[in-house]
């Protein structure tokens, strides 16, 4: 209690916690100081997971994006101190786009359902909801002289591809805009940054300032 009292008075740039987290859909950080500071932290929180530093001056930093105005807040993050990425930095911004063609219909046993949206369509709709994430955050990123790519990815579980994206790249820091997490780990508030921070072991920065 005490520990979550002084975070939430910190006037600190950046909050920094060492956290083993939990894996799986039913075990998020809750329960743990980890999710209490995260829930009471307005400040940009960096979730580490590794005691092991990158080896490089330069780091391959990954966006995750919703389209959301905390993306853009975090975007501002990194453009502001865009020094501390090193040189060169390799940044990536990333948006999952949910499935349009099918449906997953969760009970006993999921099963897919066609929602009679063609392919073409999809692919259009698709098109335009990418262009619109990641529009407004590269221009901001171009302004303090970074240069992103886009990764566009389709699925189901955001939570699911963002953290395994971060993994199979080997991305040395994660950075999300986050609303925060929720009173409860089934809450849908903060949904998508419990499922990475329940999945992902790369070093996650969460950026809560506007």
């Amino acid at each position: 209690h005490d520990l979550v009292e002084v975070v939430r008075k910190d006037s600190a740039d950046v909050i920094v916690i060492g956290s083993h987290g939990d894996s799986g859909l039913t075990h998020f950080l809750f329960g743990s100081v980890a999710d209490k500071i995260a829930a009471a932290c307005k400040k940009p929180l960096l979730i580490l997971r590794s005691e092991l530093a990158p080896k490089h001056n330069t780091l391959k930093v990954g966006m995750a994006l919703d389209g959301s105005k905390y993306g853009v807040a975090a975007a501002r993050f990194i453009a502001k101190h865009a020094a501390l990425l090193g040189e060169k930095p390799s940044v990536f911004m990333v948006h999952v786009a949910p499935e349009l063609e099918t449906l997953t219909v969760h009970g006993w046993i999921d099963r897919q359902v066609k929602t009679g949206i063609l392919p073409e369509h999809a692919t259009a709709m698709h098109q335009a909801v990418f262009d619109s994430v990641f529009g407004p955050v590269k221009t901001i990123l171009m302004d303090a002289g970074i240069q992103a790519m886009e990764v566009r990815l389709v699925g189901g579980d955001a939570g699911h591809e963002i953290a395994t994206y971060a993994s199979k790249n080997k991305l040395d820091l994660l950075v999300m805009g986050s609303l925060g997490f929720g009173t409860n780990r089934f809450s849908p508030v903060g949904s998508v940054a419990n499922r990475v921070a329940s999945r992902v072991r790369t070093p996650l920065l969460l950026i809560r300032e506007l």
